[in-house]
């Protein structure tokens, strides 16, 4: 999903396994969509991390500067 999602300009899709990948993902990453693993994980680990995502501001600063050599 994310490889696909990841295809279109202004996608930053993440893959969130566990709360360290979805705090990190807006973090450090600046991602605006995420995709889940209900085979991995449990609906409430799940509800856990989009929590963790949402309630995670970017960072900026060096992170801003490698995102922009992304792009």
């Amino acid at each position: 999903m994310t490889i696909s999602a990841n295809k279109y300009n202004g996608i930053h899709c993440a893959l969130l396994h566990d709360l360290f990948t979805a705090e990190m993902a807006k973090k450090h990453n600046n991602a605006n969509i995420i995709a889940l693993d209900s085979r991995v994980n449990t609906l409430e680990e799940c509800i856990s991390f989009i929590n963790k995502f949402r309630d995670t501001e970017f960072e900026k600063g060096r992170h801003q500067d490698r995102i922009n050599k992304i792009k």
